[in-house]
C-alpha cells in the first residue's frame, strides 16, 4: 500500500499509536455506520417490492420505523466517528508540529542559510495541517466507502453471483487507471505546496521587511513580487485540479458504468419474471452504493497523492540532523575567565571559498579588542566562531585553552554573549525581553542591566 499511495504508513501510524483508544471508537463506529449504511437497500427494496405492492399498512409502518432506527443509528454513529477523529487529529498534529519546531531550533545556522524562513512556516502549518487531514478525514472516508464497496460486493454475490462477476470485470481498469495517474498527482501537488511555500516567504520578507519597504516606496514591487507567486500557485494548482478531475470523470464512468451494467441485467431478469421488484430495487440501491463507493476512492487516491508529497516535506525536516553536534565525552565549560584564542583558523561556508583563512589570535581576559573591516569582511562570522555557531574548517577555536568542541553547547553559549547588529523584538513585553539572555534573573538583575 506504501508503494501505490506514496506515504509512509508505518511511520504515521506511529502517531496513531498514543490514542488507540480513540481510534478504536471511530472504527466501531465507522463499522457501525457501514453496516447500518448497507442495511437501506435491503429495508427500501422492502418497501417498495412487498409492502407497497401488496399495499400493507401495517409493514409499510414497521419498515418506516427500520428507517427511523437506521437514520438513528447512522447519526449516532457518526457524531462519534467525526468527535474522536477530530480529537485525534487535533492532538496528531500538536505532536507533528512540536517535533517539526523542535528540530527547527535544534538545527544550526548552516541548515537556514540556503534556505527561507517562510517556506520553513509553511511546512509548519499548512503541510501539517495536510498530514492531518490525510491520517484523519481522508482514511476514514477510504476505510468507509472500502467497507461500503465490500459489503456491497458481498450482498451483490449471495444475492445474484453472476452479477458480481461482471463488476468485478471492470476492477483491472480501476487499477491501471490509479497507478498512471498517481506520479502526476503526487508530483503537482509537491510543486504547488512549493509554490505556495514561495509565495508565503514573499509575503514574509515584505512584512518583516515593512519599514524598509515602506522606506524606499516598494510597495508596488512587492504587490508585483508577491502576485507573480500567486500566479505561479495558480498555474499549478490547475494542472493538478485537471488531472484530479480527469482522475475522477475517469473512475465515475467506471463505477456508474457498473450501475448500467447492472440495471440492464435486472431489467431482462424483472421482463422475464425470474426477478422481483424487491430484488430489483435492492440490486440498484447497491450497484449506486459500489459506483459511488469507486467514485469516492478515486477522490481519496488523488488526496493521498497530494498528502504524499506534503508528508515527504514535513518528514524532510524531522529527519534533518544538525551539523554542530555534541561530542559524548563534552564536559561543563565551568567558571569561565575569559581568554580566547584563534589557533590557526580557516573557515568557509561549506563548499564556498574560506571567509577567514588562518587566524592565529590571543584574546586576553578582560582585553577590550575592536574588529573593522568593510561589511562582508568577515566580522560577524569572526564573533560566531566563539560560541560555536559554526565550526571551523581548518585550526581550533580554544576558551581559556580549552577547544570548544570539548565543552557542552548549552554552557558555551550562555557564558557567551552575543549583541547582533540589528535589534530582534520577541512578541511580549519589554522586561520579557531583557529576560531573554537569562531567563532566572532577579529583578535587581533586570535592573541593573
Amino acid at each position: 500500500m506504501a508503494r501505490l499511495t506514496g506515504v509512509p504508513w508505518g511511520r504515521l501510524f506511529g502517531y496513531l499509536r498514543p490514542h488507540l483508544r480513540l481510534f478504536a471508537v471511530a472504527v466501531v463506529a465507522l463499522l457501525i455506520s457501514t453496516g447500518a449504511a448497507l442495511l437501506l437497500p435491503l429495508v427500501i427494496g422492502g418497501l417498495v417490492g412487498e409492502v407497497v405492492g401488496a399495499g400493507d399498512t401495517a409493514g409499510l409502518d414497521q419498515i418506516l420505523l427500520m428507517l427511523i432506527g437506521i437514520t438513528l443509528v447512522l447519526a449516532v454513529a457518526g457524531f462519534a466517528q467525526t468527535w474522536s477523529l477530530g480529537v485525534i487529529g487535533e492532538r496528531i498534529v500538536a505532536r507533528m508540529r512540536a517535533q517539526v519546531f523542535d528540530r527547527l531550533v535544534t538545527l544550526e545556522l548552516d541548515f537556514y542559510v540556503h534556505r527561507r524562513v517562510g517556506e520553513l512556516i509553511s511546512r509548519l502549518s499548512s503541510d501539517v495541517t495536510q498530514v492531518r487531514s490525510m491520517l484523519t478525514q481522508t482514511l476514514a472516508s477510504l476505510l468507509s466507502s472500502l467497507l461500503g464497496l465490500i459489503g456491497a460486493m458481498v450482498i451483490l454475490f449471495l444475492l445474484s453471483p453472476s452479477l458480481l462477476v461482471v463488476i468485478l470485470a471492470l476492477v483491472p481498469a480501476i487499477v491501471i487507471i490509479a497507478v498512471v495517474f498517481a506520479r502526476p498527482l503526487r508530483r503537482l501537488s509537491t510543486r504547488v505546496q512549493d509554490a505556495i511555500a514561495a509565495s508565503t516567504t514573499t509575503a514574509e520578507e515584505a512584512l518583516s521587511g515593512i519599514r524598509v519597504v515602506k522606506s524606499f516606496g516598494r510597495e508596488d514591487w512587492e504587490r508585483h513580487r508577491y502576485g507573480e507567486d500567486l500566479r505561479d500557485v495558480v498555474g499549478i494548482a490547475t494542472r493538478l485540479v485537471t488531472w484530479r478531475g480527469l482522475f475522477g470523470a475517469m473512475m465515475t464512468v467506471l463505477g456508474f458504468g457498473t450501475l448500467i451494467i447492472l440495471l440492464w441485467f435486472t431489467g431482462h431478469q424483472v421482463i422475464e419474471g425470474t426477478l422481483t421488484l424487491a430484488a430489483l430495487t435492492s440490486f440498484l440501491l447497491y450497484g449506486i452504493t459500489i459506483g459511488t463507493s469507486l467514485s469516492t476512492i478515486a477522490g481519496l487516491y488523488g488526496q493521498f497523492q497530494e498528502g504524499a508529497g506534503a508528508v515527504a516535506r514535513v518528514f524532510e525536516i524531522i529527519d534533518e540532523r544538525p551539523t554542530i553536534r555534541e561530542d559524548a565525552f563534552a564536559e561543563p565549560i565551568g567558571d569561565v575567565a575569559g581568554r580566547i584564542t584563534f589557533e590557526s583558523v580557516t573557515f568557509g561556508y561549506g563548499d564556498e571559498r574560506a571567509v577567514l583563512r588562518d587566524i592565529g589570535l590571543d584574546i586576553a581576559a578582560g582585553e577590550l579588542l575592536a574588529v573593522v573591516g568593510p561589511s562582508g569582511a568577515g566580522k560577524t562570522t569572526f564573533c560566531n566562531l566563539i560560541p560555536r555557531l559554526w565550526d571551523v574548517s581548518e585550526g581550533r577555536m580554544l576558551i581559556d585553552g580549552r577547544d570548544v568542541r570539548d565543552v557542552r553547547l548549552r554552557g558555551l553559549r550562555e557564558a557567551v554573549s552575543l549583541v547582533p547588529q540589528d535589534a530582534t523584538l520577541f512578541g511580549g513585553t519589554v522586561e520579557e525581553n531583557i529576560r531573554y539572555g537569562l531567563l532566572d534573573a532577579t529583578d535587581e538583575e533586570l535592573i541593573a542591566t
